[in-house]
């Protein structure tokens, strides 16, 4: 993609069939070896739900949570490497957060304006666009406390 950096790279060492992970500026790629080939996955910093880590004695193993019910588990990674991944990913999660509400200010004047469209189509845009984490829970409940208000 334009502009996107890669951030940080890990595979397991010394096992050619183990997953690994590229986080950029702009994405998260999941990659499993195959027989023939990689089987390659890719999601938005927007996509990411939660990220979290379960610490062993040794090692630790790391849970990227996407929208939709996906997720991505490493095992077994050393704690350092598991703390660069985690912390690099809750950054981007917030940057892209950061820039999906500006995006969501400029795309919510249109809901919040008088318009003449059917209220119901309006209300079930609105619930996907909260489904989706483009809007939060309060500009959800105010925007469509003003759509039942014109009602």
């Amino acid at each position: 993609m334009s502009d996107e950096e890669i951030l940080y790279n890990f595979e397991k060492p010394m096992t050619m069939k183990a997953p690994g992970i590229v986080l950029t500026n702009k994405r998260l790629i999941h990659y499993k070896p195959k027989t023939f080939g990689v089987e390659l996955k890719d999601y938005s910093w927007r996509d990411l739900h939660n990220v979290s880590m379960k610490e062993g004695l040794l090692l630790r193993d790391i849970k990227f949570e996407m929208i939709g019910d996906h997720e991505i588990t490493l095992e077994g990674i050393p704690k350092d490497k598991v703390r660069e991944m985690y912390a690099l990913a809750k950054e981007q999660k917030e940057k892209s957060h950061e820039s999906s509400k500006t995006v969501v200010m400029q795309q919510s004047t249109p809901i919040l304006a008088p318009v003449q469209e059917d209220p119901v189509a309006k209300l079930k845009q609105l619930k996907e666009m909260l489904d989706a984490g483009l809007v939060s829970q309060d500009e959800y409940d105010k925007t469509k406390a003003a759509i039942l208000a014109r009602m």
